[in-house]
């Protein structure tokens, strides 16, 4: 009988030991989106940079807690712009309609500091990394003239200041809403890429418009500011 007590008392005490949470992480990760207010670029080459649309973003974001108001932050986001330009005329009867798209993507890291609000943090973030961007350009003129063109990607400074708050409904899971001012310093010149630049058309406007001098063709000082709201999970 007594065995058999014992027998039961274990498994009883393995059963109360499995139920039990694991010790919860420093670590959380989350997915985010939202809306774009604005995308900028002074220094590009566009003929007025409030025409620069649709960049709506997409990000994994990554924390490691340090102190109670202080953690690490980690993002990798992906934004694509878009704007469109007239380019010009061809011997005086074609008129160029290009639809530009300028895809980056960013890998940022750096501190919070944030302050228990609630059931949840009030924070600011800072950020710093790289950002890989390139673009793309639809041509069409209105004799059904339809071609695409594609440029080198180039490598450029990325910063990210966030100010955000961060509900706790559980102890695992989060909701998040973060307004997030994103900049991107000392880009490059854009070129064409060889299989694009060897099917540049027989015209002067078109060309000055796909490549034009590299003096004047910079991508500096992209701003991107963006509403976003994530799901979080501590592990």
């Amino acid at each position: 009988m007594r065995k058999y007590q014992l027998l039961f008392c274990f498994i009883l005490f393995s059963l109360v030991g499995f139920s039990q949470e694991a010790p919860l992480s420093r670590w959380t990760v989350g997915l985010e989106t939202g809306l774009n207010f604005r995308v900028s670029c002074p220094d590009c080459p566009f003929f007025g940079h409030d025409q620069l649309a649709d960049a709506i973003p997409v990000a994994v974001h990554t924390a490691y807690r340090l102190l109670p108001w202080l953690s690490m932050e980690g993002a990798v986001s992906y934004q694509a712009a878009r704007y469109s330009q007239l380019a010009g005329l061809n011997l005086g009867t074609d008129i160029y309609d290009l639809a530009f798209r300028l895809p980056a993507l960013h890998l940022t890291a750096g501190p919070k500091v944030q302050l228990r609000i609630g059931q949840g943090d009030l924070g600011l973030e800072y950020r710093m990394g790289l950002l890989n961007y390139t673009q793309s350009v639809r041509v069409q003129s209105n004799s059904e003239y339809i071609q695409r063109f594609s440029y080198d990607w180039q490598t450029a400074i990325a910063e990210a200041w966030r100010l955000s708050y961060t509900h706790w409904p559980t102890t695992r899971i989060a909701v998040s809403i973060n307004y997030e001012l994103f900049t991107s310093r000392g880009g490059e010149y854009l070129n064409l890429d060889n299989r694009s630049a060897k099917r540049l058309p027989d015209d002067s406007h078109l060309r000055g418009a796909l490549q034009p001098p590299s003096d004047t063709f910079g991508f500096h000082n992209f701003h991107f500011s963006n509403l976003l709201i994530g799901i979080h999970y501590r592990l």
